[in-house]
Parts: C-alpha cells; structure tokens; sequence
C-alpha cells in the first residue's frame, strides 16, 4: 500500500491559485501529494464536494484503493459511505437492439459521486469474438453540431474545410492516406464525437491517435476507445448503416487542452479541436459521415466477448532467465522446468491460443497455477491446444475448470518467483503461470494470445479516472456491438459520494 495519497486541482478554479493549508498553493491540473495525516489536516472536504479538489489515488497509481477510502471514510459524515451498488440487468433477444441502443435511461443518483469501477456478470457466454461491446456514460448523451469539420492532408500540409461539417471517401480530391487528420471543433471541451453515416467506410484505414491543441501542438490523449469499428483494432468507421452511438471516445478534458488550431489552418479561435490522426488504408465508401459532439460524460467501456483483449503482460522464464513476450509472436522453447507467465488487469477464464505452422509435436501435459498472494496454487485446466496428447500442438481455449476465490492482483516480481525485465507491465495484475510436463517441440510458436471473461461470476472494469456523476445526472449503458447469444448480462455500478 502507498503512504502517499494523491489529489489534483481541478479548472474550476480559474487562472488563479488554490491554497491547500500548509501543503501549498496550486494551479488547476496541479496534482500534489501528502500523507494521510496532512490529508486530515488540509484536505477540507467541502472543497472535494464542490468539485476544486478530485482525489486521484495513490502515488503507484490511478486507481482508488483502499487508502484512499479510508482517508474519506474517517471524515466526520463520511463514514461507510460507498453508495450501496446499483444494478442493471441486461438480456439478449434473438433480434438484437440496433447498435448504440440505450439500455439504461433511467437510473438516476440525487448527490454527486465518483465511480470507482464497474462489476458485471453474465450467464450465457457470447459468440462473438468481441461482442457485446457495452460503453457507458453519466448524463444525457445530447449531441450538437461541430463549429466546423476541417480535413488535414499531411502530403502536402493543406487544410480543407468540410463541406456541411460532412466527411466523405476523398479529402481535397485524393484519397485518405497515412497521417491525414479530421479536425472536429467544438466552444466547449468535449469527451467524445457520435458519427452519424450514410455509407461506413470499406477502407482498412484505422485510427492511430486522437489528439487536443495545447496552443502550439497536437498532443495525443492518453487513451481512447474506436468504436466506429465493426471489430475492435478493425478498420475505423467501418459500422453499416446510421447507428445511434457510432462514437470515437478519449474520456479525459486534458489541463492544456487549448482554444484554436495551428496557424494558417481555419480552426475557430474561440473553439476546442480534437484531431483524429488516421493509418494508411483510406476511407474507401464513406460518403454522409458526420461527426458530432456528445455532452456526456464517457465512464467506462467493456467487452464479454471470447476474445476480448491481449493479456497486459506475457512473461516466459526458460532456466531462470525470463524475457518480455507481451507483444508478437511466442516461441516456447519449454522444457519441464521452465514457465510462461500470463497477467492480465482482470480476472480470465479463458486463454484463447493461436498458434503458427509450428505446432509442438512431443507428447507433454500442460498444468496452470494462479498466484493467491502467498503462493502459487495449482487450478484445473481444460487444454483446447491439446493435439494427440501433445500441448500447444493447435489452435485452441486453455480454460479454467472453476474461477478461484482467492487470486490476488500483484506486480510481478521476486515474489512471484521472477525478476521482471525492465519493459515487462508493472501494474498489478491477476497472473497465471503455465507449465509443460515435457520438453516441447523447439519451434514451438504461438502467434497471438487473448482473454475472455468468466461467466456466473462478477468482473471487475475500472472506471477511467476522474469519473464524476453530477447530482440528478443519469448514468446509462449502450450495447455499441451486439450479440445475441450473449444471456444474462448484468452490470453494477461501485460509486462513492464526494
């Protein structure tokens, strides 16, 4: 546990400073630190209810822990005061809503609050890779026109205002190519844009970066979710037909998000600009497209698909040296004692394994252990690579037999029995380590590796950071990518009152 806690100064401010006792005076987007016991004594709570000061976490990380809840819990009127959970339930029907359909309007809390994570269950597995797709927001998803679309062609560094603020397959007469840019303004900062399409794009062109104006350059957000993409990590505004909620999200107003564009361009001084910086591929179709502003407040997305990520880390340690395999291809050279570590940021039942043409050949058994915080802890597997007795000899689903109640998210280290490369992730998180009962094949290759939540049981989806929910303000749920195998599905919303 950290012993600092971590709070930043919000733009409610002003230009001007705010004094936090005998901590400082800050700025807004000023982030400081403080011991729990200065907490006590500066940290006055009106001004976290009043939205000047957002508890952040802690100083290893974004995430609100326990620390942090019982730094607010011990304030007088604060005790025990996590909102009791809200539930949505959610089910599937043999004809699927149209996509961006909202499932959730109505659910409304009377005080401000910060949500802290998601939880969500579901009965029935999906058939889909991805899908359902679920995204979530706090308030009316109101959209509004752009103060103006304008087109970037980096070949030749020219500017185009769209026409009626509307996209289509060609920017100044050619085609969209790498690193060309569409420039959506707005008087007021904004989280995320809803496409509306007449014709979706059958081009492989896909979304790199979005990125704000900070008075001198494009920088890119930190993060953010395409979902204007038929499949995740496909092409970008690829949906057919005009969906609901097509929409490109980046979740966080950026401090040094500023008014205007570059010079020479036709951005509105008086407007906020995200620019959304494209692959090579074009935008072949497009014809109709426009994007618009949405005035809601983006809290968090999440998929129950089979294949729903990459795992955040993929650690092999043959004879004691351990290497980072959490991007490309995996050959596993294993023998009886050697290890593959798997970790993702939530709980998985399911390791989907896309192997190569090299396949292992040996007969040899596979085994799995999760960590429990103290130890490493056997847990039955049901091995879908298995080929003629031999693992990792096909394409296949290495699944858990029954999810463990005890596994424990840790950083991986000295105790977990590895010394982590330098690039490995350093983030906490849920491990499984793989053994083989004999020395594989050398070649052994596997291409690609991905998870998917457990069923009949509640998964845990942070929320992105600073999510707050106004007084009165709905929070509501959208299926952006529908499945109708899917069964069951229910969502719980974890809030705290600030």
């Amino acid at each position: 546990m950290a012993n600092f806690l971590k709070f930043k100064v919000t733009e409610k401010i002003g230009d001007g400073y705010f004094g936090v006792g005998g901590l400082g005076a800050y700025r807004a987007g000023d982030v400081f630190f403080c011991t729990g016991e200065q907490a006590q004594r500066w940290i006055k709570l009106e001004d976290i209810s009043a939205g000047f000061i957002e508890p952040m976490g802690e100083d290893t990380g974004d995430a609100w822990s326990e620390n942090i809840r019982k730094f607010i819990d011990s304030r007088p009127g604060f005790h025990d005061n996590t909102l009791p959970v809200s539930v949505f339930s959610l089910s599937a029907t043999a004809t699927p809503d149209t996509q961006g359909t909202d499932l959730a309007g109505g659910m409304t809390i009377s005080r401000r609050v910060a949500v802290d994570k998601f939880l969500v269950n579901h009965t029935t597995a999906s058939g889909g890779a991805v899908a359902p797709v679920i995204f979530a927001s706090a308030g009316h998803p109101v959209t509004d026109d752009a103060t103006n679309v304008v087109l970037y062609d980096a070949s030749s560094a020219a500017y185009f205002v769209a026409a009626s603020n509307t996209v289509t397959a060609a920017i100044g007469g050619n085609a969209w190519a790498v690193g060309d840019m569409i420039l959506i303004g707005y008087p007021e900062k904004f989280a995320s844009a809803m496409w509306a399409m007449t014709a979706a794009s059958t081009g492989t062109a896909a979304v790199e970066a979005i990125l704000h104006w900070n008075g001198s350059e494009w920088v890119e957000f930190a993060d953010f979710i395409d979902l204007t993409q038929e499949l995740l990590a496909g092409p970008t505004l690829a949906r057919a037909g005009v969906d609901t909620n097509t929409r490109m999200v980046w979740s966080y107003k950026s401090v040094d998000w500023k008014k205007g564009g570059p010079a020479g361009s036709p951005c509105d001084p008086n407007s906020y600009y995200v620019a959304v910086k494209l692959t090579a591929g074009g935008l072949a179709s497009l014809a109709g497209a426009i994007p618009r502003p949405v005035l809601d407040t983006p809290l968090a997305w999440f998929s129950l698909g089979t294949a729903t990520n990459a795992p955040e880390a993929v650690a092999l340690d043959i004879a004691g040296t351990v290497s980072d395999k959490s991007s490309g291809a995996v050959v596993l050279p294993m023998t009886n004692t050697s290890y593959l570590y798997i970790g993702a940021p939530q709980v998985f039942s399911t390791l989907n394994v896309d192997m190569s043409a090299n396949v292992n050949s040996i007969t040899a058994t596979l085994s799995a252990a999760y960590w429990n915080g103290r130890t490493w802890a056997t847990v039955a597997i049901t091995d879908g690579t298995a080929n003629s007795g031999a693992t990792f000899g096909k394409d296949g689903a290495i699944v858990l037999s029954s999810l463990p109640f005890d596994w424990i998210a840790a950083p991986a280290g000295p105790e977990l029995g590895l010394v982590p490369p330098a690039t490995l992730s350093g983030k906490k998180l849920y491990w499984i380590r793989l053994k083989v009962s004999a020395t594989l094949t050398t070649t052994t290759e596997v291409t690609a590796l991905t998870i998917a939540p457990p069923t009949n049981t509640w998964v845990e989806f942070n929320a992105y950071p600073n999510s707050f929910v106004e007084a009165g303000e709905p929070i509501k749920l959208f299926v952006n990518d529908e499945d109708s195998t899917a069964d069951g599905v229910e969502v719980k919303v974890v809030a705290m009152d600030v």
